[in-house]
């Protein structure tokens, strides 16, 4: 019998989407970022691999939004210490993620690293939603699959670039 091969991209992939849908439970959270792991700069949207509201995947409503401005961000400024990072998008939304368990209006927020990717899950009573950011090696590509779930689940791809400083 012939063996299949799979290349290694695809059971990364399968990896993060496995992690994502565990939600908040199980999966061990480090509180400090791997070394190398800056969001801190400019990040523009890639259009040719962003998954998303604009590619035919509507948003179930404007509360997706409102909720998780990074569903429809074009642009985002990011600061990141060893604490938290800041998220400015380009409309004026604001957002800030600490590293840990943290408690922000109805949601309750875990954020953390595991195996080098970001991990932030949020939970309010009737819905929840996953976040994996994952950084390119050299830094300037940022991937962040979403899983949201409520009366359904829905699924994002963000893909930006860093923008270089002139």
């Amino acid at each position: 019998m012939r063996r299949q091969h799979r290349p290694a991209r695809y059971f990364a992939v399968v990896s993060l989407i496995a992690l994502g849908l565990t939600g908040c439970g199980g999966v061990p959270l480090a509180p400090t970022a791997p070394s190398g792991f800056d969001l801190s700069g400019v990040w523009v949207i890639d259009e040719e691999t962003t998954l998303g509201p604009g590619e035919g995947r509507s948003l179930r409503s404007g509360f997706m939004i409102q909720d998780f401005p990074l569903l429809a961000a074009r642009q985002m400024r990011i600061e990141q210490d060893a604490r938290s990072m800041g998220i400015e998008y380009e409309r004026g939304s604001y957002r800030d993620v600490s590293w840990g368990e943290r408690r922000r209006g109805i949601w309750e927020v875990r954020a953390g690293w595991h195996e080098g990717v970001l991990h932030i899950y949020s939970e309010a009573p009737d819905t929840s939603a996953s976040e994996l950011w994952s950084l390119s090696e050299n830094g300037d590509r940022l991937e962040i699959n979403i899983e949201v779930r409520s009366n359904r689940e829905q699924s994002f791809r963000r893909v930006f670039r860093r923008r270089s400083v002139i």
